[in-house]
């Protein structure tokens, strides 16, 4: 689930996603419509139903603030708490076109308060903060892979043209 939560993405536009300065509410709707497309992608296939739960869920918050489906407490189950939190974690700490990565104690910092809100699982962030380092040092050693097999298809097209 983790590896295809954004999935849906590809139906958004690439100026939006790619957008240096603020998104506008309209643009922010359109983004937001990301999690929809990826439970689409996934319905119809019952092999699929936690995929699409998990992934379709990583902007839910417990206090039912979030979206697509505005899930609260206990209708949000473990696999997509853990998915909410790895993927705030992830968005706070890498760079994005709109701003710089934060540091570790700036996102954890962050984190626990969405977590004392009541926005967060308590359970899932005390795992994160207890394991902060390792679970870093993987998101860095996988971001590193993944650049890097998207810098040899870069390649591979300038050679094929």
């Amino acid at each position: 689930a983790g590896l295809f939560h954004d999935i849906g993405k590809v139906a958004v536009p690439e100026e939006i996603l790619n957008k240096e300065g603020s998104l506008s509410p309209h643009e922010f709707n359109i983004m937001k419509r990301h999690v929809y497309y990826t439970h689409r992608v996934f319905s119809g296939n019952d092999l699929f139903d936690k995929i699409r739960k998990w992934a379709s869920s990583h902007h839910e918050m417990l206090d039912g603030s979030g979206y697509p489906f505005r899930l609260k407490g206990n209708e949000i189950d473990t696999g997509s708490r853990i998915l909410i939190v790895a993927d705030k974690f992830t968005a706070l700490m890498e760079d994005r076109p709109y701003r710089s990565g934060l540091s570790g104690n700036e996102a954890m910092k962050l984190i626990q308060q969405m977590s004392d809100m009541g926005l967060l699982c308590r359970d899932v962030v005390s795992v994160l903060d207890r394991n902060f380092d390792d679970i870093n040092n993987i998101r860095i050693i996988a971001q590193r892979k993944e650049f890097d097999e998207y810098l040899n298809l870069k390649q591979d097209e300038l050679c094929r043209e």
